[in-house]
Formats: C-alpha cells, structure tokens, sequence
C-alpha cells in the first residue's frame, strides 16, 4: 500500500500565507498562495493592459467558456508549486512549455532566480518575479 504523504501543518500555512501577505504589500503585487495536499501552489494575478480592447474584441469569436476566461481583465500567471518538507520548502517551478512542474530539479537551477530559492517562500517569491516577469 503507497504511503500517504505528510500534510503541511497549520503552522507552517499560516506562516507562509502571512509571508505571501507582507511581500504582496512591499512589492505591489498579487501573489496568491493554495494548498492541496502536500503542495502549496504559487501563481500571481495581474491586470491586463493596453491590449484588453483586443482580447475583448477575440473573446466574440470564441465559444462562451473560452471567451469568459480570454476576455477576464485579470491573468493568472502559475508560478510554481512547494513541497512542504520538515522546516523548508522544495520549489517546482511551472513549465509552460509543457504544463507541468518541474520535479526533476533541472530547470530549477537554470531558471532566472534561482539565486532566490532558500527553501523558503519569500526566496520562491523573489525567484517567481525573476521566472515571470
């Protein structure tokens, strides 16, 4: 029988959401942090630009579901998912080229930012402005 993983104790989301919090007020961004399980999942939301006119007028062409999302005046870009282990966090970041996380730890290290990731989630966020601007 596969061994169930560790969740992430409240103490450590509570910890982290409050760190999200203080870097969202310092850095005038709108990271969002989730939990699910094991991972606690990274994305940021930005509010679109100069080309909300043009995603508008793309969003008549499309069925109902894909313009409701196309035309939204927010984006949200993922980021990356952490792994809780003992007193740090594991940083995967997400690969839009594939849409999946990088579990191997390659891309990691080669990423801009990775000079942030300290196993903690003020070093992730550092390291997600850097991977997507």
């Amino acid at each position: 029988m596969a061994k169930k993983a560790p969740a992430i104790p409240e103490q450590a989301k509570y910890e982290a959401l409050a760190a999200v919090k203080r870097f969202n007020q310092a850095k005038k961004t709108e990271y969002v942090l989730t939990f699910k399980g094991k991972y606690a999942y990274l994305s940021r939301f930005a509010k679109r630009g100069n080309e909300q006119a043009v995603f508008e007028a793309a969003s008549k062409l499309m069925p109902p579901k894909l313009a409701k999302l196309f035309a939204s005046k927010t984006v949200e870009t993922n980021i990356g998912r952490l792994t809780w282990s003992e007193s740090s966090w594991d940083f995967a970041p997400f690969l839009y080229s594939s849409e999946t996380y990088d579990t191997s730890g390659e891309a990691r290290f080669m990423m801009p930012g990775a000079k942030f990731l300290d196993g903690t989630i003020e070093g992730a966020l550092k390291a997600g402005l850097q991977l997507y601007p």
